[in-house]
């Protein structure tokens, strides 16, 4: 299994009557997933499962399908935790969409891991914690070193930045809750100082019938 942002692909290899099918429907069943099975599809289409050679081609098409689902899945938890990180400062959408953008992408080049650099200085110009530095300074080595030990760890980093500002994200939702709720704890004339506003606000009637 590949998690990526809450997104997770379950990939089932095994023997012919080993169980995958059966496996892969309680999958679907217990965390919801779209199940994609060349059986299922091979047989209806060409009448047998493996059709000199084709079924190859049919799991290839299977899988790009579901990294695409996860893709859009990563593009869709990118622009709520851009939404939800816009009360922080006007830095943190945009490091958001970048990051989540990035680990969507199929493929790593040179010119698209500039934009990291860019979500590296957006993110320490909005003054974070002290560690984060660490981080970035891990993340440029990963890229830099991308010719040598491939994408994986440049991956890893991307997919750890996503959980971070998951996390922050959440923690902020939860303390401005708290927040809201100790003022109204504190200020218990508050609600009704808001009640009396709205009472004075309301038009009154006026009489203007001859005297």
């Amino acid at each position: 299994a590949v998690m990526a942002a809450g997104a997770v692909l379950f990939l089932l290899v095994g023997l012919p009557e080993s169980g995958k099918s059966t496996r892969a429907r309680e999958i679907e069943r217990t965390h919801r997933a779209l199940r994609f099975s060349p059986d299922e599809w091979m047989i209806p289409l060409f009448g047998d499962s493996d059709a000199g050679g084709k079924r190859d081609i049919m799991e290839g098409r299977l899988i790009w399908v579901a990294l695409r689902a996860i893709q859009a899945g990563i593009a869709i938890w990118s622009l709520f935790l851009a939404y939800r990180m816009r009360r922080r400062g006007p830095e943190w959408p945009f490091v958001c969409a970048i990051v989540g953008g990035m680990l969507a992408t199929p493929y790593v080049h040179l010119d698209d891991l500039v934009m990291l650099g860019l979500a590296a200085w957006l993110c320490l110009r909005a003054n974070p914690p002290s560690w984060t530095w660490a981080y970035a300074l891990a993340g440029v080595i990963a890229v830099e070193g991308t010719p040598i030990w491939g994408p994986a760890p440049l991956i890893a980093a991307e997919l750890c930045a996503v959980g971070l500002l998951s996390v922050a994200a959440l923690k902020h939702d939860n303390r401005d809750a708290e927040q809201h709720d100790a003022e109204r704890q504190h200020d218990p004339g508050l609600h009704r100082d808001r009640e009396h506003l709205a009472t004075d606000r309301q038009p009154e009637a006026v009489d203007v019938g001859q005297p």
